[in-house]
């Protein structure tokens, strides 16, 4: 089941703005940062940019797998904007979010929605899917698993073959931006993508 944000240990304004996030964390919302539950949990769309720093592998070949994972190819202190458009919820349909990181104009793309429990990304073919907690003010994305979609099938890729993910956002020390941090790593390969930084958001009251 879904836990919808509701009843007392949330202001009203929270209670407002659930979203898919909201709904996913239920009243353990209330344990984040105001600027990131106003920017994750709100349910209108909001942007977010700033200078984060961004490495890539040391391996060619794990550039190759990054680039058909449709990485960008920045690296070092690189302007970030993140956009994400929100769709209304719908009887019998969970919230969709579409995600857009341009990367100085490299573009990674995603879309987030929920089975219900688990928070489920899909990044081209590949769908990953995070169990969402907060700890220590961060709302922590925790990978479980990753599936590829062919068609109307989902294949479950064998965690030893499988990218994984490690992201966490929360607030920086001033309390008015978001920090993000997101890892994405591959067997034997280690590290494809890094970005980490503060994000100032637009589009939230």
């Amino acid at each position: 089941m879904v836990a919808v944000v509701e009843g007392p240990g949330l202001d009203s304004d929270d209670a407002d703005r659930v979203g898919l996030f909201g709904m996913l964390l239920g009243t353990i919302l209330r344990d984040l940062p105001g600027v990131v539950r106003r920017f994750h949990a709100a349910d209108h769309d909001v942007v977010g940019h700033g200078m984060l720093r961004v490495e890539q592998s040391n391996f060619k070949i794990g550039r190759l797998v990054a680039r058909l994972m449709r990485m960008p190819r920045t690296v070092g202190d690189t302007p970030v904007v993140l956009t994400i458009w929100r769709e209304a919820q719908r009887a019998h349909r969970p919230p969709c979010e579409e995600w857009r990181r341009s990367f100085q104009g490299e573009v990674m793309a995603s879309s987030q929605t929920t089975d219900g429990k688990y928070l489920l990304e899909r990044i081209g073919p590949l769908e990953f899917c995070f169990d969402l907690d907060v700890a220590d003010q961060r709302l922590r994305f925790n990978h479980i698993r990753t599936r590829m979609q062919l068609g109307a099938l989902r294949l479950g890729i064998p965690w030893p073959l499988s990218p994984t993910i490690q992201a966490s956002v929360g607030a920086t020390a001033s309390g008015d931006q978001l920090h993000v941090s997101v890892e994405i790593s591959a067997p034997v390969l280690g590290t494809l993508l890094y970005y980490a930084g503060p994000l100032t958001p637009l589009g939230i009251t």
